[in-house]
């Protein structure tokens, strides 16, 4: 039903919050509930600047994904820059997930009997526990364990870059 206005609703993960609201969602991490697309994308500018989701080279799911997910699979991605990996994932209702790399606990790849029987995977990038989840559905299995291995590479990378973390460490630059 938002789709017609344009509206887009802001969740994130925070570590750390453990309140629940009425609705078994923690109500801390929305960090807007409804917005238009302008207004939602200087407000991610603002978490995180720099990101551009039109300038990625989106990894699209195979053809052969249809059979997994037919009605959502036209719209299963994956891409990266320097900062950050994104999974878009959904039909009815459209999901964008942005993960920092510096910000990524583990990588996984699983494959249950459907995807294995049809070549396919899905990369896991695991945060913090909340709403936001970043997988990357039915990609080609090879193409997926490339995917994970070299989201593995960025995320030591991130971490070893990051300064944010070290706010206490009296060496840091």
């Amino acid at each position: 039903l938002w789709r017609r206005w344009r509206w887009v609703r802001l969740r994130v993960n925070i570590a750390g919050v453990v309140g629940e609201g009425s609705n078994g969602q923690k109500e801390e991490t929305i960090l807007v509930p409804v917005a238009p697309p302008d207004v939602a994308a200087d407000i991610v500018e603002r978490v995180l600047p720099g990101l551009d989701l039109a300038a990625l080279t989106w990894h699209e799911a195979p053809a052969r994904s249809r059979r997994r997910s037919p009605i959502q699979w036209q719209r299963l991605a994956v891409a990266w820059d320097d900062s950050v990996f994104v999974a878009r994932s959904g039909r009815l209702t459209r999901r964008t997930s942005v993960i920092p790399h510096v910000r990524t606990q583990s990588v996984r790849v699983t494959q249950g009997p459907w995807e294995r029987a049809l070549l396919l995977a899905s990369v896991h990038v695991d945060s913090t526990p909340g709403p936001v989840s970043i997988t990357g559905r039915h990609l080609d299995a090879a193409q997926a364990r490339a995917v994970a291995d070299e989201q593995v590479v960025r995320a030591g990378r991130g971490r070893a870059d990051d300064r944010t973390i070290r706010w206490a460490d009296p060496d840091r630059d």
